[in-house]
């Protein structure tokens, strides 16, 4: 059964409260490997999975913070401006700025490369 995130409190750093949930979701030996920042979000690459933890997380029980396995049927599609991130469904689309968009290509590529590695 999944933990449920801590809340946190309204005057907490948006990041302190993501870490803060990222630190009861993660297993005990699941590593962070990629952190990155997008529109209202992050993008969080472990050693095992992909997660993106949205802005008011904790008011979103539901799709607050989603979470992929690194396998694949993990489809990562970039679109200008935009990450679509594809495993069964619902599809979901992540949007980030120009300035962002460097990181989430690097997020991107390490995916592919950690996936192709793995599965062949």
């Amino acid at each position: 059964m999944p933990k449920t995130p801590p809340r946190g409190t309204p005057g907490d750093d948006p990041t302190v409260a993501a870490g803060a949930a990222l630190a009861e979701l993660l297993e005990p030996d699941e590593r962070i490997e990629h952190d990155v920042p997008v529109v209202a979000a992050r993008l969080v690459l472990t050693d095992r999975r992909l997660l993106l933890v949205r802005e008011g997380f904790a008011f979103r029980p539901r799709s607050g913070i989603r979470s992929w396995p690194l396998d694949p049927v993990l489809t990562l599609r970039l679109e200008p401006g935009r990450l679509v991130i594809e495993h069964g469904n619902p599809t979901v689309g992540v949007f980030h700025t120009q300035t962002q968009a460097a990181a989430v290509r690097a997020l991107v590529a390490k995916v592919r490369r950690v996936t192709r590695a793995a599965f062949g």
